[in-house]
């Protein structure tokens, strides 16, 4: 690979400089075909939370205008095919209820989630087929003069898309995936085996990009497409992951390279060009005509006298000479079940059916113009009548109408019947607070929750394939109330009446019951004289102030939130 890319970098430099000795453009040519490849991506989806880049391969042939000399701009009108793969897997779940599972025919798949785990993981696989007419805007002038330039374009096209999910575990045929397969990301395209989207509309879309002439008549390009699907569900999920109808449409991006070749050339070679070109086709009219091709049937799946015990699978066929025009046609005890969806890429048609008890007779028929083939196989349903038990729950503790101060508290309760896909969750207050941690040596489920003041309703649900079983019991959490204790004053120094010779004084006293919040202030004749200072070692408050002559009246005030001591 690397080899690769260094000889196709040495060969865009040598030719870029054979390029400026020659001139930068070849005006006589005005007809072009254009080779790209390049990387998708799509936004404005639900399931675009954890993007997972794909590729694609396309072309563009068209015709130039005002494309002459000394021209500031010019228009390239063109068609443009494109084949793309887009995939996308979220990060976060799909909560499911009662109201949210009936979507693009995947109700009866979904409950099964939604009994099992009670949440589904989005994920989509996409192929575009994308036809379109764009117009295109060049910078002529300044290619002319340096060799690059840059363009927008815009367009609109037919756009067939085929979105398929993996809905089902890979291991087990048709069982829904377990949790721990749920942020898989190296899945094979054959692991999308559940289509859910199948259809062909119109889609605008536009784009911006840069080319540099190699030669007069081939130029590198880099651009960059983003195409409006019109629909939302492009990634096979109609709704946001709350649980919302989302009302954005789906976009999907093409970031390419590739090269844009002129066609043809001078008038002389042109006319040996057609002169040429007759006689090959007088050749072509002298041979023989194109065989015409009967499509063949290579396998199927499940093989012929299979026994199974669900009723409901997807019956596989490998088609061999798939051309414009084939249909695929799937009946059982001769009756017409519909057409089968065929995958190009991997040449298998899919169609998910309904079994009755006991045999099953299956006919797949693949006819085209040249004409048809058919295979004939049976599947045995067998009623599977093995006793299926809900989970049980006990021993759940705290007890019903228990009385704490504690504000935190540890749920736990006894499962029995745990068996895979069983779900514990637990409720406050009818609210979800996640699943509940299962031992599985020890059948305890447990999970730490914080009380509301008052009474708290704590419920555990349990649910498997099986059925739901539930329990609940109250909890009162009441706050401790702690006693509150208001300040008191002794040792109040000077004592009453005592007579003093200086004009300043110490007043001391000992504060008992201070807490935050509380406040020493000192009052002479009933003048606030600020705040004490207090020791919290010696408990002591103390303020010097100054005295008047003769009589001096001091109050000593300490308050906190519980009363008021002087």
């Amino acid at each position: 690979m690397k080899k690769i890319f260094t000889l196709l970098v040495l060969g865009i430099l040598l030719s870029t400089q054979g390029a400026n000795a020659q001139g930068y453009v070849n005006y006589n040519n005005k007809w072009f075909l254009g080779l790209n490849f390049g990387g998708t991506y799509h936004s404005n989806t639900e399931v675009d939370v954890n993007k997972m880049y794909r590729g694609g391969v396309g072309f563009t042939f068209g015709k130039s205008f005002n494309y002459s000399k000394g021209n500031l701009l010019s228009f390239d009108l063109r068609v443009r095919y494109l084949l793309a793969a887009y995939r996308g897997l979220a990060t976060e779940n799909f909560m499911l209820d009662s109201t949210n599972t009936d979507f693009l025919g995947l109700e009866s798949d979904l409950q099964q989630y939604q009994t099992a785990y009670g949440y589904y993981r989005p994920n989509f696989h996409s192929w575009v087929n994308d036809w379109s007419l764009e117009l295109q805007i060049n910078t002529n002038l300044l290619r002319e003069k340096t060799g690059w330039n840059l363009f927008v374009f815009g367009g609109i096209g037919t756009v067939r898309y085929h979105t398929t999910i993996d809905l089902y575990d890979n291991d087990v045929s048709f069982l829904i995936k377990p949790e721990d397969k749920f942020n898989e990301k190296g899945v094979l395209i054959n692991d999308y085996e559940t289509e859910v989207v199948n259809k062909r509309t119109w889609m605008p879309s536009i784009g911006a990009g840069i080319s540099k002439q190699i030669t007069p008549n081939v130029a590198f390009e880099v651009m960059g497409r983003m195409t409006w699907t019109r629909n939302n569900d492009f990634d096979g999920m109609p709704y946001n992951l709350d649980g919302s109808i989302s009302n954005v449409n789906d976009r999907y991006h093409y970031a390419s390279a590739g090269f844009k070749f002129r066609l043809g050339g001078n008038s002389e070679s042109k006319s040996h060009g057609t002169h040429h070109g007759n006689n090959t086709t007088n050749n072509n009219n002298n041979g023989n005509a194109t065989p015409c091709n009967t499509p063949k049937i290579l396998s199927v799946s499940p093989t012929t006298n299979t026994s199974v015990t669900i009723n409901s699978i997807q019956v596989r066929s490998t088609i061999g000479g798939y051309t414009n025009g084939t249909t695929i046609k799937l009946y059982k005890n001769n009756v017409l079940l519909g057409n089968m969806s065929y995958n190009s890429s991997i040449n298998v048609a899919t169609k998910t059916v309904n079994l009755t008890e006991g045999s099953n007779t299956f006919k797949v028929v693949v006819s085209n113009s040249c004409g048809t083939k058919e295979k004939t196989f049976s599947i045995i349903y067998i009623k599977d009548e093995t006793p299926c038990t809900p989970p049980s729950i006990s021993n759940v503790t705290p007890i019903n109408n228990t009385n704490t101060t504690t504000a935190s508290i540890q749920v736990t309760a006894i499962i029995n019947n745990y068996s895979n896909g069983t779900t514990i969750r637990l409720f406050k207050n009818n609210v979800a607070k996640g699943n509940m941690s299962y031992n599985s040596t020890t059948h305890v489920a447990n999970k730490s929750i914080n009380l509301s003041e008052g009474n708290n309703t704590i419920k555990i649900v349990v649910s498997n394939s099986c059925g739901v079983n539930e329990k609940s019991i109250n909890i009162i959490y009441r706050k401790e109330e702690v006693p509150c204790a208001t300040p008191s004053i002794s040792a109040v120094n000077p004592v009453n009446n005592s007579s003093v010779t200086n004009s300043s004084v110490q007043v001391t006293a000992i504060v008992s019951g201070f807490t935050n919040g509380t406040s020493i202030k000192l009052y002479k004749n009933n003048v606030l004289q600020g705040n004490m200072s207090y020791n919290s070692n010696t408990h002591i408050a103390s303020k010097t102030i100054n005295l008047k002559e003769g009589s001096n009246t001091i109050k000593i005030v300490v308050s906190n939130s519980c009363g008021v001591s002087e």
